[in-house]
Order: C-alpha cells, then structure tokens, then sequence
C-alpha cells in the first residue's frame, strides 16, 4: 500500500503510534513477571531495559537512514536480493502473525479471567480482529489519528493509580540491588519483550515527516515514555505489595485498582480493563498491518486490503489452536520471547553493520 507524499503522518503521531504498540496486551502482568526474575530490583531491570532498547532504536534509524524512503521488507529486498530478501520478508511476515496470535490468546486469556468466563475464545478473538481490520484498512494516517485520540486513556490509568499512593509502603523497595546480575538481566530481558513495539519503526518510519535526527527525536521520546510510564506502574505495584503477596498476583494492576471505589464507578478494576481492550486493540492493529504490509511486499502487490483479509485468518487460526489454557499459552510466549530477541535485536543490529560496511561506502564511491 502506497502513500502519497501529501499523506504522511507528523511526528507526533509517529510518537504515538511507538507508544501505543509498545504499551499493550503485557501492562497488567509486567510488574509480576519482572518479581519472578529479579525480585523486588525488577524496576532496575526495566530501567536497563529501556536504555538497551534505545540502543537498539539507533541502530535501527542507522540502518534506515542507510535506505531513504524504504521499510524494512524494502530493505531486505535491496540489501540481499529478491530471493533472499523475500525468505527474510516471508520470515518476518510469519514473526508479526506470531505476535499477533499471542496479543489474541492473552488478551482472550485476561477477558476470560476477569469479565466473560463463559464466552467462548473465538467470538473475543474475531471481535477484536475485525475491529481491528476496520481500523487498519482506512490507512496509516488514520491509525495515527485514532492511536493519537485515545492515548488520553494512558493519563487516565496514570491517575488512577496515584490513588494508592497513600497505602504504598516504600520499605517493600528494600534492600535494593539484592538480586544477581544474571538475576537483572533476566529482568531486562522479560522487560524488553514486553516493550517489543519498537519494532514498528522499521515500518513506519519512511512515512513520517521531518528530518532524520527529528524522526530519531521523537522515537527517542517515545521510548523515554514508555519506559516511565511502565516505571511507574511497576513501582507502584511493587511497594503496595510484599514480596511474599505479589507472588500470588499474576495481574497486579488489577489487584492495585480493585480496593478503590467512586460514587460513580464501583469497579475501578473493570473500568481500567475497558481501556486496556484500547491498547490490545491497537497494538494488535500495528502488528496486523505490519504482516500485511510484508505480504504487498513479497508478492509485489497494491491490493493491500487482499493481504490485510488473507493475514487475518492466521493469527486467528493460530490462537484458536492453541488455545487460552495458561501452561499453553506460557510455553508459547516462551517462544515468542525467544524469536523476538533474534528479529528484533540480533538481526536489527546485523543489518546496521551491514548497511554501514557496505552500502554507505558503496554511496560515497558513487559520489
């Protein structure tokens, strides 16, 4: 699908569309998931985690400002070929539906839990999927617009949980750097998946207006916040719980916002999922367009909503298979977890070296 130079999107919505696929289906657990591997320093963890992934981030502008105006399927295709550049588009077109299909099983898994225990998987998944296909076939522009309106609902859980405040006990912190490196880094690394949006730079990137070192800026900005906004959300959660207690909480924002009460909303804790379905849904959608997006590339075609209606059926089947089962879905994003280290970080990092040895010097001998 091909954009016009008059529709591009400003670099305040490229901000947001970064923010919003980076916060999704893994906020509600996050806190929990970094207790399991480095205690109560698992918010040194993600504060590591947020400083490796704006390295990895200028890698990958390095690699782009390598190919003006391509994505990273593009890229592939002039930096090994067709044949070889289309085994890696068809690689990572496969990698997006994966993600997709977990972003399914959790967000079916977390529904099932807390609201609808007795409706069946399929129907919350092909809800959410066609939602979603209706969002992403009105194009880039307008999935920046609507990611843009309803990131306000990001301020509002920030403010929701300032409510606890007062019940928090910030000895709960203590003793702080207890746990081992290796310890840390497994932290970081459980922290880096959950934050694994970055990616979508790769795609949107050429679309954005402005200069390079502006576009750089605001992805920059996009990584300082999200890396606060789950700081805070994780430090929250870890000094309103002991260690003892928030080992058996898998979803501790929820437990956090269960104890309040309005006059006007009697279960706050439903209320924040309500606005989490927001960021599912969109960070669903980033992912989803991205597939799509591979496969216009690998069979080098224009018929965008033919790839979006094809691509749809896989993470659908995929999740379904599977299944919400909480050992399943576990061993699953073990996987995920795994190949998202090599597609979003090793190969990344791989192709900036390349472009940088090759391609640059192959410019300069050009001029």
């Amino acid at each position: 699908m091909k954009m016009s130079p008059d529709s591009k999107i400003s670099r305040r919505q490229f901000f947001f569309i970064l923010v919003q696929t980076q916060i999704g289906v893994g906020i509600l657990a996050l806190p929990y998931d970094l207790h399991l591997e480095a205690g109560q320093d698992g918010w040194i963890s993600l504060i590591l985690s947020g400083i490796f992934i704006q390295f990895v981030i200028l890698t990958i502008w390095l690699t782009l400002e390598a190919f003006p105006g391509c994505d990273l399927f593009q890229i592939f295709t002039k930096m090994f070929g067709k044949w070889i550049g289309n085994l890696f588009n068809l690689i990572y077109y496969l990698y997006f539906v994966a993600v997709s299909a977990l972003i399914l099983m959790l967000f079916g898994r977390m529904i099932h839990l807390w609201i609808l225990p007795n409706t069946p998987f399929w129907l919350l998944a092909s809800l959410l999927a066609v939602t979603c296909i209706y969002l992403i076939s009105s194009g880039l522009v307008v999935m920046a617009r609507i990611y843009t309106f309803v990131s306000f609902l990001l301020v509002i859980m920030l403010c929701l949980t300032l409510y606890i405040i007062p019940d928090i006990q910030l000895v709960y912190l203590l003793p702080i750097g207890e746990a081992s490196i290796p310890q840390i880094g497994k932290g970081a690394h459980t922290a880096m998946i959950a934050m694994l949006g970055f990616i979508s730079l790769f795609i949107v990137y050429p679309h954005v207006e402005g200069t390079s070192r502006q576009k750089l800026k605001s992805a920059s900005l996009a990584n300082a916040f999200v890396t606060s906004f789950y700081l805070f959300i994780t430090l929250m959660a870890f000094s309103y719980f002991s260690t003892a207690e928030i080992e058996l909480v898998p979803q501790p924002v929820m437990f956090l916002l269960k104890s309040i009460e309005f006059y006007l909303i009697g279960r706050v804790d439903l209320f924040l999922i309500s606005m989490w379905i927001v960021s599912v849904a969109t960070s669903f959608s980033t992912y989803f367009y991205m597939a799509s997006r591979g496969l216009s590339v690998i069979f080098q075609t224009n018929e965008f909503d033919r790839c979006m209606y094809f691509t749809v059926f896989l993470p659908l089947i995929l999740s379904l298979t599977i299944g919400i089962e909480e050992i399943t879905i576990d061993r699953y994003s073990v996987m995920i977890k795994w190949l998202a280290t090599l597609l979003s970080v090793c190969v990344p990092f791989v192709m900036t070296l390349i472009s940088l040895i090759f391609f640059r010097r192959h410019r300069r001998k050009e001029a």
